[in-house]
């Protein structure tokens, strides 16, 4: 079994060892701000992640990077048309509504994205 606190570890190693042509890269393959593969479930991932690290700082630091990316993509490019949970604004409205209540416990609705160990 793989201890999330290594995992989490593991994803603010490599968050922060990027240089801005893998940025780019990582954000250039964000399509939508959707929880499934879009902005709103990178800000999950990083919530869950540093909720679980050792030193949750930089992974910290990353949410709030991706947090400003999933707002600035939903200015420019606006909501999914769905309103599901998975890949419309069901999902997004959760994340936002969460992180503007944010304490460093991420809320309890996400397990059904299987984000923990």
């Amino acid at each position: 079994m793989i201890d999330p606190s290594a995992l989490a570890d593991l994803l603010a190693r490599w968050w922060f060892n990027y240089d801005e042509g893998q940025f780019d890269v990582l954000t250039g393959l964000l399509t939508d701000a959707s929880l499934c593969h879009g902005w709103a479930g990178v800000v999950q991932a990083l919530w869950r992640a540093a909720s679980d690290a050792l030193d949750p700082g930089p992974l910290q630091a990353a949410l709030r990077t991706a947090r400003r990316g999933m707002e600035d993509h939903l200015t420019r490019i606006g909501p999914p048309a769905s309103s599901r949970l998975l890949e419309g604004t069901s999902g997004i409205m959760l994340a936002q509504n969460d992180l503007s209540q944010a304490g460093i416990e991420p809320p309890a609705w996400d397990a059904c994205l299987l984000l923990t160990l």
